[in-house]
């Protein structure tokens, strides 16, 4: 296939984002963030250009321009084609999101030819470790300091992390040749990045992924039991098997119901589960399942230290009273900042609440104090766009392509949507 460059040419002046899956077919958070920021700048005529790994192996990159797919090439052309813009439209900055599966030339290539304002988005701690959760082999939180022989003795991503550093090092230097910035969703992930850089402690702002509007009342429920629940996605990393340990332990105590909210993939366990949709238009759905269900408590028990968490502020919207883990990271930080639930140091202590405490009232503590006034609602976060130099324009110094020649994985890639389409059709 040949990619003609005028016929690709967005309408305005545009950013360049980075990323590392799929933002148009992935559900990860990254890619809701990516998404968002796509609708936010769109909304201000500036287009959209993204860039992902075509697959985990890197090398060929897809390429989309205002939420259409174009194809899939190297960075090379993709390079050689915003060149050819250049006489039309302007980028005006690159907006990197994630860096795992790029290879590693690539990145530096690309970002080497274009000289722009960047902002590295702190999603996880993936520019720290590559465990980007910061588990020692994918299991205990090792802490936030960059990894080091006496820390990291024994983990498997330990392999390697110098000529990775190297790397970064590089990176952030091309990066930073005319402005450099990185983009924190919580006050925990910026002490933990200052932590490892402390040479970007400038640099680096809090912007939180919700904005709250108004405000209203938690409802008192008048239901015996205590309705427990665990919300979101069944993964080990976010404390479902802690949550199973803790429904098997009182499955038969009649002071408690267990619930998961969301969609289901275990059902063995006789958790009640209620399916919870997150498809366009029912951002809030987790919210009214919540209130809906009369959730007395909700169980944020992650392994990881979390960066932000929708979840959680969910769950505070809606009114449940929540449980966490000392190490959950913005979680731990959000329940101590709103005071709207109660912290445990480990796994046994989580146990000890249920077995030992007047959980009936300290819900109802909490629902009658000055704190249970919650938002009304919440809204992405649109400061990235707002705070956006219209006339800040960047350059790109690459040879000059007035065709592209798309790869052999973007016409396969190409032939799996065709076919997609034409089954959704005849149905």
């Amino acid at each position: 296939m040949l990619f003609a460059s005028k016929k690709s040419i967005p309408p305005n002046n545009y950013i360049l984002s980075i990323g590392h899956l799929d933002y148009r077919t992935d559900v990860g958070g990254v890619e809701k963030v990516i998404g968002e920021h796509s609708e936010m700048f769109l909304k201000r005529n500036v287009s959209y250009v993204y860039i992902c790994p075509f697959n985990h192996d890197g090398g060929q990159y897809k390429l989309y321009v205002d939420n259409v797919y174009k194809g899939t090439f190297s960075v090379e052309s993709i390079c050689g084609l915003l060149k050819s813009w250049n006489d039309y439209i302007h980028i005006l900055a690159c907006h990197i999101h994630h860096i795992m599966f790029w290879k590693r030339k690539n990145l530096l290539f690309l970002c080497a030819s274009i000289k722009t304002q960047y902002t590295f988005f702190l999603h996880d701690y993936y520019m720290i470790c590559e465990s980007c959760n910061l588990l020692k082999n994918d299991l205990l939180f090792c802490g936030a300091d960059l990894p080091n022989k006496k820390k990291c003795d024994g983990c498997k991503y330990f392999d390697g992390y110098f000529q990775r550093k190297e790397w970064l090092s590089k990176l952030f230097k091309i990066c930073s040749e005319k402005e450099l910035r990185f983009v924190s969703p919580s006050d925990y992930v910026k002490r933990i990045w200052k932590q490892a850089y402390p040479m970007y402690d400038t640099n680096t702002v809090v912007m939180e992924h919700l904005t709250f509007l108004g405000s209203k009342k938690i409802r008192d429920y008048n239901h015996t039991t205590i309705k427990v629940a665990f919300l979101g996605s069944q993964y080990e990393i976010k404390g479902w098997k802690e949550y199973v340990e803790l429904y098997k332990e009182f499955s038969d105590d009649t002071r408690f119901e267990f619930y998961h909210l969301g969609l289901p993939k275990k059902d063995e366990y006789g958790i009640i589960n209620i399916p919870v949709s997150f498809q366009q238009g029912m951002k809030n759905a987790m919210v009214a399942a919540i209130e809906e269900n009369e959730i007395d408590i909700a169980i944020i028990y992650t392994k990881c230290p979390e960066t932000y968490n929708f979840t959680c502020y969910e769950a505070y919207m809606g009114g449940a009273f929540i449980i966490t883990g000392l190490e959950s990271g913005n979680v731990t930080d959000m329940v101590k900042k709103y005071h709207c639930g109660y912290v445990v140091e480990n796994k046994q202590c989580l146990i000890d609440v249920f077995g030992n405490c007047d959980l009936k009232t300290m819900i109802s503590s909490y629902k009658n104090s000055s704190y249970s006034v919650v938002p009304q609602s919440s809204f992405s976060n649109t400061a990235i766009a707002n705070n956006l130099s219209l006339l800040e324009y960047g350059s790109i110094n690459t040879k000059k392509k007035k065709v592209v020649t798309q790869s052999s994985m973007g016409l396969i890639f190409d032939t799996k949507k065709m076919i997609k389409k034409i089954l959704r059709i005849s149905k």
